[in-house]
């Protein structure tokens, strides 16, 4: 049956449930590009971003430890048992080959930052086409029109190409299934697809061309978040997505990214060295100088009637809820020791996870600090990750005397 494929947008043609044939052509295109486009492009920035193909070790082919794995991927000990009484071997290379076949049915982490990029591509391509396509529609903007007639409605060139094109992708990603390394997600996945698939003919067959594509460009927007989000976790890049929130967050502020970010391997032997300098680096750009952000100055901390004396050591278990950060969560440590000296209060923290949340006001209490005679104080916190030093200064207000921050890293 011959089909014209005109492209002018805005005309409109009756459907045919043959032209739904030209969905798997259009699937074995879309493969080949995305075959192209992972090797060729997705590949190389995975690269770039300091991603890796490591190589490995293959188990050794036996037939019938193959036939066993395909049955069931975890074996007990009397199946492992059974495979080594009749292959004439011991358990532990029974269980050294599970092992060395399991790891090869695990994609790398490179493999799957280029899945999540290829992805990541087409839905913000699909849904900034659907986007432009159904913005002068008037049915979008009133979704009662999209039932008016449905059993007769025609398409147009532009809607018919969209919903073409998401089914040949749909129906690729339910062949790559059996392409690409198996996963745990197998079954699911399939599912998914076949339902996605089952639907858009389900739409075509009933003529609810409108009702579809509105909810392609309602549903395609949550998908380029998500596989965005995959993208930066494997590209080990939480940092980027921590400060995103945050600037999206406080957007009316004018607030800044900072200006570079820095990525450690945690295969190397200065592992630690660069997630100290790299936090430290991006805490030194939250909080230099603070009037920079517009945030209010870290006030006020209001001192106890408690005085302790320059060189004294003071360990103690202590939660420390005076930091709470409202509206947010606790900066909590379960124990700390606290020593003077030199005017200097420091503060180790034994317990390295400690979170912390930028908000517009933080309230707490702290000790009396020995203050010189200028009223400055120095106070220096750190953990197994990082060092922190911040210099108060004291001020009375209404009779009280406060805390406030002066500088810091």
């Amino acid at each position: 049956m011959r089909i014209d494929l005109d492209l002018s947008l805005g005309h409109t043609k009756k459907t045919s449930n043959w032209e739904l044939l030209y969905s798997i052509y259009g699937a074995l295109v879309i493969l080949i590009v995305r075959n192209v486009s992972q090797k060729y492009i997705f590949t190389k920035i995975g690269f770039r971003l300091g991603l890796r193909q490591i190589g490995m070790k293959k188990a050794p082919h036996d037939a019938t430890l193959e036939k066993a794995y395909s049955l069931s991927k975890k074996w007990k000990l009397d199946r492992v048992r059974g495979l080594a009484k009749q292959l004439d071997v011991s358990d532990e290379e029974i269980e050294s080959w599970l092992k060395l076949r399991s790891a090869q049915d695990r994609p790398s982490v490179l493999t799957k930052f280029c899945e999540s990029s290829w992805r990541c591509c087409y839905y913000a391509s699909a849904w900034t086409a659907a986007v432009l396509i159904v913005w002068d529609k008037p049915w979008f903007w009133d979704l009662d029109q999209c039932w008016s007639d449905f059993l007769d409605q025609t398409v147009t060139r532009d809607v018919w190409w969209h919903i073409m094109i998401s089914l040949s992708f749909y129906l690729s990603e339910l062949m790559s299934l059996y392409f690409d390394v198996k996963r745990k997600d197998f079954w699911p996945m399939f599912i998914h697809h076949v339902a996605t698939v089952v639907l858009l003919f389900f739409g075509w067959k009933c003529h609810l061309f409108r009702i579809f594509i509105a909810a392609l460009v309602l549903l395609d927007c949550t998908d380029i978040l998500l596989e965005f989000h995959q993208q930066l976790q494997r590209a080990q890049m939480k940092l980027l997505i921590l400060f995103a929130i945050f600037c999206l967050e406080h957007n009316s502020n004018s607030l800044s990214l900072p200006s570079t970010f820095q990525r450690c391997d945690k295969r190397k032997s200065n592992f630690n060295d660069c997630l100290s300098s790299a936090i430290q680096n991006a805490v030194s750009q939250l909080s230099k100088p603070i009037k920079e952000y517009g945030l209010p100055s870290f006030e006020p901390f209001l001192i106890p009637a408690v005085t302790l004396n320059p060189g004294s050591t003071v360990s103690m278990d202590q939660k420390f809820i005076n930091y709470r950060i409202t509206g947010r969560t606790n900066i909590t440590s379960t124990k700390a020791i606290m020593n003077f000296d030199d005017l200097t209060l420091t503060i180790r923290m034994v317990h390295p996870e400690i979170r912390y949340l930028v908000d517009y006001q933080v309230k707490g209490n702290m000790f009396l600090l020995p203050i010189d005679a200028a009223g400055l104080v120095t106070c220096k916190g750190y953990n197994i990750l990082y060092t922190s030093i911040f210099n108060f200064e004291e001020y009375t207000k209404s009779g009280r005397r406060y805390l406030r921050v002066s500088s810091g890293n």
